[in-house]
């Protein structure tokens, strides 16, 4: 009777950790940052990360997948990483584009959690230069060809108040990330990308 007694608070233990266990891996909770990601994603196949910006809270993944390019916010909570939110971008829409945005996220939750990531790809020749922000807050960062450069921000910026452009060796302006120009009277985010400044 004693040793039945025993074991009783034992098992009862063992599946009050299991069935929270099983909870919190459920709703997506993981060790890793990728784990994490990999969860929201609910992908089986290959993810690749080409890209990370992390901080103290929380990381920023730019991830390439079997459906496209995604970005990833993955906050940490306690020791467990939780992705928080996912941003898909319209693969088909600029598959042909020479540069093109691969990465975005702008995000919020008080004063010490915020972050406003950029990555922009290059594969024309003719731009050397990507400048991004307003006021005090832009940069400007040099870019090869085939490179991807990643501006970061430790404060939420609106995509509207950025003003990304592309400029060539003369400090001319070749690109300008924007809704479509030759149609500015309807926005449609499958035509928010970068288009060539001389078609305009």
């Amino acid at each position: 009777m004693k040793k039945t007694a025993y074991f009783k608070p034992i098992i009862f233990i063992f599946l009050i950790v299991l069935f929270s266990s099983s909870f919190i891996y459920l709703q997506g909770y993981r060790l890793s940052p990728m784990k994490a990601a990999e969860a929201a994603l609910e992908m089986n196949d290959n993810i690749q990360k080409f890209g990370e910006v992390k901080r103290d809270w929380g990381n920023v993944l730019l991830l390439k997948t079997s459906k496209g390019l995604k970005t990833a916010l993955v906050m940490k909570q306690g020791l467990l990483w939780h992705c928080n939110s996912t941003i898909y971008f319209f693969d088909d829409a600029m598959k042909n584009d020479l540069v093109k945005t691969v990465g975005w996220e702008s995000f919020s939750s008080d004063n010490s959690k915020q972050i406003t990531v950029l990555a922009v790809e290059n594969n024309d020749p003719n731009v050397k230069v990507i400048k991004a922000g307003t006021g005090s807050d832009i940069q400007s960062k040099s870019i090869s060809l085939g490179v991807t450069v990643i501006f970061t921000w430790d404060k939420m910026i609106q995509s509207s108040n950025l003003n990304p452009v592309a400029f060539d060796k003369s400090d001319s302006p070749v690109y300008k990330y924007q809704y479509n120009p030759k149609d500015s009277s309807s926005i449609h985010l499958d035509e928010l990308k970068w288009y060539p400044v001389n078609n305009q």
